[in-house]
Parts: structure tokens; C-alpha cells; sequence
């Protein structure tokens, strides 16, 4: 039977707030007291970045048990096999991606970076122009946009300036400017 993990917040009057999973029953999906965390996010791919207080993001799977430690300033959801990190490299604070054994498979050299959706994640590179990398990393729609969302249902909405628009997974306009 599968378990669904949900986050819920516990906060106290005389401590900060904490959260943990909890499973379809709404009961705490493993020890709250000895796995409570600052940050946490939803699972992708059996696994889901989290911070305990006063360390880095880690990656723990559906048992609580921490399979990817701490080394991460910022971690997004797993999908595809990949998760966006970010971290300390020589140019400054960089976004790359991770495998699920917590190796560098996409080099930590992008602005920011979104999770992967329909086998496509949004990029941003350090002049601030937003395009979609592949899972091996090869820039398959050009950094060409002001912001980017995430494909979904064939599509994703992205802006140049303040005028918004869709694109399809070629980065041609579904909907908006041409």
C-alpha cells in the first residue's frame, strides 16, 4: 500500500515552527520527534530535499533515513532522475543538478533553475534570460525570455518584458507574442 507523505507545520509559542510528513491516516509518516525539519519539500522520485535546522539541504527517502547529505544552500523536487540544487562553486552561487545518488550530473553554472517537467527545465542563465536544458544538459530552447514556468499538459508560460505567452516543447508560441 502506497503512503502518501504530506507536510504539516507544528509550531509552538516558545519554539520555531517545524514540519514533517504525515501518511494517508494523517499520522506522522516516521517519528516527528527525532525527524522534524525547517524545509521541507513534496517527493519526487522516492526522494525529497529537506533542512533540518542550522544545516544545508539533504534528501531523505519515504523512511525518513537521510540517503543525500547536507550540502545544498536551495534543492528543488525531484523528477526525471534529477533535482535542482544550489551551491557554493568558483563564480559564486550556482544551480545545477543531482542525481538520485547525489552526484553532479548537470554542472552548477545557471542564475537559478527550476525542476524538470516533461523531460524540459527552465534555466535561468546569469545574464537573466531564462531557456529549457534537456536531462543531459544541452540547451534546447534558447534563453530568450524575462521568466519561465515549468511545462505542464505540452506547455509553459513564459514572458518577455511584461507580456506573457505559451510555448510548446520546441519553443515555438502556442499563445502570445510571435
Amino acid at each position: 500500500r502506497r503512503v502518501l507523505f504530506r507536510s504539516v507545520c507544528n509550531q509552538k509559542t516558545t519554539t520555531a515552527t517545524t514540519f514533517f510528513y504525515i501518511n494517508r491516516n494523517g499520522e506522522p509518516a516516521f517519528d516527528a520527534t527525532k525527524y522534524h525539519f525547517e524545509t521541507i519539500l513534496p517527493f519526487g522520485d522516492g526522494l525529497a530535499a529537506v533542512r533540518r535546522f542550522g544545516q544545508y539541504f539533504s534528501f531523505i527517502d519515504p523512511s525518513g533515513k537521510t540517503v543525500i547529505p547536507p550540502q545544498f544552500m536551495a534543492a528543488a523536487v525531484f523528477a526525471d532522475g534529477l533535482a535542482p540544487v544550489n551551491l557554493h562553486v568558483a563564480e559564486g552561487m550556482r544551480w545545477g543538478f543531482i542525481g538520485k545518488d547525489g552526484k553532479m550530473v548537470i554542472r552548477a553554472h545557471f542564475a537559478s533553475a527550476l525542476a524538470f517537467s516533461g523531460g524540459l527545465a527552465a534555466v535561468q542563465m546569469i545574464d537573466g534570460k531564462w531557456g529549457y536544458i534537456d536531462t543531459k544538459g544541452s540547451m534546447v530552447i534558447t534563453p530568450k525570455f524575462d521568466s519561465a514556468l515549468p511545462f505542464y499538459n505540452g506547455m509553459a508560460q513564459v514572458s518577455v518584458g511584461s507580456t506573457p505567452g505559451y510555448i510548446d516543447p520546441t519553443g515555438k508560441y502556442v499563445w502570445g507574442p510571435k
